[in-house]
């Protein structure tokens, strides 16, 4: 049995060159689970132009 739910936490900082990594990782994770947690309340900073990446 799959898991039905994803947990991906972040910490420090999320810039241009590691925002990648950030927006892609939530997608492979969804192919193997029905919902996502998104937990970004360890970020110090995250790039307001990577949001949108994101959501």
């Amino acid at each position: 049995m799959e898991p039905s739910v994803a947990v991906l936490s972040a910490d420090g900082d999320i810039d241009r060159p590691n925002a990648r990594i950030l927006a892609e990782y939530p997608l492979t994770a969804l192919v193997r689970c029905r919902q996502l947690i998104l937990d970004l309340t360890r970020l110090e900073f995250i790039c307001a132009c990577r949001i949108l990446g994101v959501a």
